[in-house]
């Protein structure tokens, strides 16, 4: 996602179609993405004690499992 937003940005500012005063330059980003990249700073993957990051990967796995089970409901 993150090479496409890039290009776009690239794009529009080398044509002169967006006014950097209004922001037009950047290409949105969906919530989904900002909660996806949350969670996996959360886990931290490159912590180098393995217990903790097993234990951060169970956390998040219940609060999404829960949070599909209240949605369901």
């Amino acid at each position: 996602m993150d090479w496409l937003r890039a290009f776009y940005f690239t794009f529009m500012m080398q044509t002169g179609l967006a006014d950097p005063y209004r922001n037009e330059q950047y290409f949105p980003k969906l919530d989904i993405f900002y909660n996806f990249e949350r969670n996996m700073i959360a886990m931290n993957f490159g912590n180098p004690d393995t217990s903790k990051t097993a234990r951060n990967i169970v956390v998040y796995l219940n609060y999404t499992l829960s949070a599909i089970i209240e949605w369901l409901k």
